[in-house]
């Protein structure tokens, strides 16, 4: 039996997948075709090849059409696991101190002992530091804002980013479109400036096609402070 798993709100799979399904130990990601897609666009947006999707779904690769359902491989990653550890290096055995001072004649003066004038000073034992606090996670918070189009010059239009004022590189940021209820999260990858600085935030064309937007700016609920 296989077993359907729903996306979450922190999955990295593209947005216009609509969940994910498990098959005899292998995973894959369930892509539902929008008007306009391709076998070789869905291919390189999930980072396999084209044959693959064809040997998987039984397919012919000039009769798919919009609403219809792939299966998607989802590679695993490479293991690190297995690798050897490297051997610690041994340390070289301690050298025995030579003497070279020659020794006292009996009845001379140097077999006298002599007083100790100075003590030997210690250095002082560094204090302990309190262990640093460790940061807060950032509670997510929503707000309406201004979405703007990005030119494909500075955002991939295939790919999931965005632009914002103040948020730091690879922030998450949830976008949903109050019209239709169409969701899309996108991944921060610059600073807006120049004529973009009128927008809360800029997304690419793929973002802008999940959310069924036809022109170039909505109003949408934005949160931010998602966790990975």
């Amino acid at each position: 039996m296989s077993t359907l798993l729903f996306l979450s709100l922190f999955s990295f799979a593209p947005m216009d997948s609509i969940g994910q399904k498990k098959e005899n130990g292998q995973l894959f990601t369930i892509h539902q075709i929008d008007k306009g897609q391709t076998l070789s666009g869905i291919a390189k947006r999930y980072k396999v090849s084209s044959a693959k999707i064809i040997e998987i779904n039984k397919i012919e690769p000039d009769k798919i059409r919009a609403g219809q359902k792939l299966l998607i491989p989802v590679e695993k990653p490479a293991s690190t696991s297995n690798l050897p550890k490297p051997k610690p290096e041994p340390k070289p055995e301690p050298k025995p101190e030579i003497n070279s001072s020659p020794k006292p004649e009996i009845g001379s003066s140097t077999n006298l002992p002599k007083e100790t004038t100075t003590a030997a000073k210690t250095a002082p034992k560094p204090k302990p530091t309190a262990p640093a606090k460790s940061e807060g996670k950032l509670k997510p918070t929503t707000k309406k804002g201004l979405v703007g189009l990005g030119k494909s010059d500075v955002l991939d239009p295939i790919s999931f980013t965005a632009l914002h004022p103040s948020l730091p590189i690879q922030s998450l940021v949830k976008v949903v479109n109050t019209e239709n209820g169409r969701l899309v999260f996108v991944r921060i990858i610059g600073k807006t400036t120049g004529e973009m600085g009128i927008y809360d935030l800029v997304i690419s064309q793929s973002a802008m096609d999940q959310l069924k937007v036809f022109g170039e700016k909505l109003q949408a609920d934005l949160t931010f402070g998602i966790a990975e």
